[in-house]
This record gives C-alpha cells, sequence and structure tokens, in this order.
C-alpha cells in the first residue's frame, strides 16, 4: 500500500485527475452535444473525438489511481469503476455515446449504428485518453507502480480457456450495451456501469478482466510488456462484435410494408408507408 500525503506525486496526480473530471464537466456544461448519425460534420466528429478522450482519460486515470495505490479491495475497485463510467456517460458521453472503449467503438460501428470516420476518431481519442491517463500515473509511481494495472490470469487456467473467459465477459458487456441503446434513456448508463463492475467481480480473479483494450494496450506500451497482447488485444473484440451484430440481426427491426393500394386499373401496387 503506498503511504499518501500532500507532497507524494501520487497526491498531486489525484489532484490533476480530479481536474481532468471537472473538465470534462466544463466542457459538457459549455453545450457541446452530438450530431445527427446521419449528418455529422467534421466538427461534430471532432468533438465526439474529443469526449471519447476526456471521458476514457478520467475514467482510466480514477480507477487505475485506485488499484495502484492499493488502497481499494475488490469490489470497491469495481464499484468505483462501474460508479464513474455510469457518471462520465451522463456527461461527455451525451456528446459522443460513452465509448471508453475500443471494443465497443468497433463492435457498434460493425453493427451499423456509427461511421467509419466516427468510429476512427472515437478510437484515436480513447487511445490517447488512456495514454495520457497512465503516463501521468508514472509520474507518480514510477513505470513499475503501472504493473498492477496489466491483468494477470489465474495460474491454474490455461490460455485457451483464459482466451475464452474474456470473449465471454466481453460478450456479455455488449450484450448489455447492444441491447440497453436500442432505446433513448439514461438508464443505458446505469445499465452498462452495473454489468462492468459486476464482470469486474466475476471474471477479475479468473482473466483480471481486460474488456478494454485500451486500458491494456496503453499499460503495455508505457512498461514495453505486450506477452499476452495475444488474448487482450482480440479476445474484447471478438466478443463485442458478436454480440452486437446478434443484436443487430435479432432486435432490430427492419422496415416492413404494411399496407398497399391497389389501383382500379389492376396496375403494380403502390406503397402506401413503412413502419419501423
Amino acid at each position: 500500500m503506498i503511504p499518501l500525503s500532500i507532497d507524494h506525486p501520487l497526491t498531486i496526480v489525484i489532484g490533476l485527475g480530479f481536474l481532468g473530471v471537472n473538465l470534462v464537466c466544463l466542457l459538457t456544461m459549455l453545450g457541446l452535444r452530438p450530431g445527427s448519425q446521419e449528418t455529422l460534420r467534421f466538427s461534430d466528429l471532432l468533438r465526439g473525438g474529443l469526449a471519447e478522450a476526456l471521458g476514457t482519460f478520467a475514467w482510466l486515470l480514477v480507477s487505475g489511481l485506485l488499484i495502484v495505490a492499493g488502497h481499494g479491495e475488490r469490489w470497491e475497485i469495481a464499484l468505483v469503476t462501474g460508479g464513474l463510467l455510469t457518471a462520465l456517460m451522463l456527461g461527455p458521453g451525451v456528446i459522443s455515446g460513452g465509448h471508453f472503449n475500443p471494443a465497443v467503438t468497433v463492435a457498434l460501428t460493425v453493427a451499423g449504428r456509427h461511421s467509419f470516420s466516427a468510429c476512427v476518431l472515437w478510437l484515436v481519442g480513447q487511445l490517447l485518453g488512456a495514454g495520457l491517463a497512465f503516463a501521468l500515473l508514472i509520474l507518480g509511481v514510477g513505470q513499475e507502480g503501472l504493473v498492477p494495472l496489466l491483468p494477470v490470469p489465474d495460474a491454474a487456467l490455461n490460455p485457451r480457456m483464459v482466451f475464452l473467459l474474456e470473449v465471454v465477459a466481453s460478450f456479455v458487456f455488449l450484450l448489455v450495451v447492444s441491447t440497453a441503446t436500442l432505446r433513448s434513456s439514461p438508464l443505458v448508463a446505469v445499465a452498462s456501469g452495473m454489468t462492468f463492475g459486476v464482470l469486474l467481480l466475476v471474471f477479475g480473479p479468473l482473466t483480471g478482466c481486460g474488456i478494454n483494450p485500451a486500458r491494456y494496450a496503453a499499460t503495455a506500451l508505457l512498461l514495453g510488456n505486450f506477452e499476452a497482447g495475444a488474448t487482450y488485444l482480440t479476445a474484447p473484440f471478438i466478443g463485442a462484435v458478436v454480440a452486437a451484430a446478434l443484436v443487430q440481426c435479432c432486435f432490430v427491426q427492419r422496415p416492413q410494408l404494411h399496407a398497399a393500394e391497389f389501383p382500379e386499373d389492376d396496375s403494380k401496387p403502390t406503397i402506401r408507408h413503412w413502419a419501423a
């Protein structure tokens, strides 16, 4: 456990983290709003990418601080991480959709919910936010202090089982996210945060629960350790894409012809309306 004092570098990082969160809230209050998915301008895309960067930065910095400082039990880490995800989705998430996770962005793009341009800028923002968050942590705890952020699987599990469990965890998370976002409601943020927290509790002791590839990529890059990259940089995308595609195919209604007019001259029927 790291003893903290007012002059400890980690205390300074904590202060910077809260400043980052306040900046996120300030930008939201300034009136940044998402544009229509059909008519997104480049400025809208940039704002969305910025929201993803700031949201990812705040989420990973605060949750990372709890882990590297060693002041939190597993349930406390799950509570903070899930609760903060909910808060950020209700804050900067109103601008971008509140992904803060490359697997979520890629999966929803594959499912047709987002454009390719938005996907690219969202991913760039997420990776920059994650990298900045952990770079700040290095100022407080040093490079070796980031080691606890690398997911560590149970030694009793073989690599294939760890990979499979990571796929399952991401599948469950995106199953909830994809279905919840079919309707616009603040409960989407609550469902997402609760699900993420529960998955941390269940899968954390088994695989380290590396559901967010941005967290692993930034940590591994700064530590120069991609030993488990084959699992934590691929499994989350597989589970997420499968879940989002399944929801899109099974639960998203296609336009169906409900009525037609048949003119007296027996010509081809003309469509009266389409129902979604």
